[in-house]
């Protein structure tokens, strides 16, 4: 893989990861201070609650990857525009359509994992914390 590729692929995984942290801490936050209340009313035992919160996780990150997707790959350029380094690739003869590629793979392999995750762990998760909270 060409350098310039990959260093393209490093910056948007970095920005991708960060985004993803911070956006699922988020949806983990809000989840919890919905679902709280009702857990310490029937005086749920935090061992439980903690299961029920980290059965939720696999929800949030089907919620969460696709705007982190869009949020990294809309950052990652606008930096690369901001410190001029699209005019330095553009300068040395890279076709701007090619320096998309490494974000759209990955964001298209990723779309693909999600896929499979909602079609096999998803809904066990969410039978399970379903399970949990109805107890």
């Amino acid at each position: 893989m060409n350098l310039i590729l990959r260093y393209i692929l490093r910056e948007f995984s970095k920005i991708f990861l960060l985004a993803l942290g911070a956006l699922l801490s988020l949806y983990m936050i809000f989840d919890f201070f919905e679902n709280v209340e009702k857990f310490v009313q029937n005086q749920v035992p935090i061992s439980y609650t903690l299961l029920f919160f980290l059965l939720r996780l696999p929800q949030g990150l089907f919620y969460m990857i696709p705007v982190a997707l869009l949020l990294s790959s809309v950052l990652n350029f606008g930096l690369f525009s901001k410190r001029k380094e699209l005019i330095a690739m553009k300068a040395c003869g890279m076709n701007p359509h090619r320096l998309m590629v490494p974000v759209l793979l990955s964001a298209f392999l990723i779309s693909l994992l999600v896929f499979v995750f909602n079609a096999s762990l998803i809904p066990t998760c969410n039978l399970e914390a379903e399970n949990i909270y109805r107890q």
